[in-house]
């Protein structure tokens, strides 16, 4: 009896992994002005708008204490008529509209809005075409004043002040001390001076006593 070889088993496929779509990045202030991350001025993007009624809208999440000023600019437009609204409120659908300006090439390119020192959470900023063919705008950040930086230079102030002080009363005692140095050199000049004309008064009178006696002695003849 002849053996059949068992048939060997078909290979499985291995089932090919699907890629993970990556995640869009997202448009944030954080990125794009750095509030709060540390970037500096003349930090800035530019969003193209199209016909009136294209709107486009960032987030941010502002931390306490952050401050700055937003500066909104219609860099081009496609049309002599094109128009921009730009909006800022706490959140979005939320009121009250904390910021709300109309960009316009020639009468308005340009307008600010300074984050006040009390706002705080989410904020949403609006870019809506409202009148042309639309338009390109840019949004920059103008860093705040820091707390921390403003004591440090409030300290480096009164330093400077005590260092001041302190080197003009060094150059007031070394003018007093060559001041004092002058009198003290013309004093003993002077002392000098007056030791040399008694020592020559002394010596004029000695001699003189001399001649005196000398006469004196001569004239009663006991001499």
């Amino acid at each position: 009896t002849r053996m059949r070889a068992a048939p060997h088993p078909a290979p499985t496929p291995t089932p090919t992994p699907t890629p993970t779509p990556k995640p869009k990045p997202r448009l944030a202030l954080a990125l794009l002005l750095g509030l709060g991350l540390g970037v500096g001025s003349g930090s800035a993007f530019e969003l193209d708008l199209g016909p009136p009624k294209d709107k486009r809208c960032v987030r941010e999440q502002i931390n306490e204490g952050t401050t700055g000023t937003l500066l909104f600019a219609m860099t081009r437009a496609r049309s002599p008529e094109s128009e921009v609204l730009v909006t800022v409120n706490k959140k979005s659908g939320e009121p009250p509209i904390l910021f709300k300006e109309t960009l316009h090439e020639k009468e308005a390119p340009q307008h600010k809005y300074a984050l006040d020192k009390g706002l705080t959470g989410q904020i949403n900023i609006c870019f809506q075409s409202s009148g042309g063919q639309g338009a390109r705008v840019s949004m920059e950040m103008e860093p705040g004043e820091d707390p921390e930086l403003h004591k440090i230079e409030e300290q480096y102030k009164e330093a400077k002040k005590l260092l001041i002080s302190a080197s003009n009363e060094m150059d007031y005692m070394l003018r007093r001390e060559m001041h004092l140095r002058q009198t003290s050199d013309s004093t003993q000049s002077r002392v000098e001076l007056f030791g040399t004309l008694s020592i020559l008064v002394l010596v004029a009178v000695s001699f003189y006593q001399v001649i005196y006696l000398r006469w004196f002695f001569q004239s009663k003849k006991l001499l």
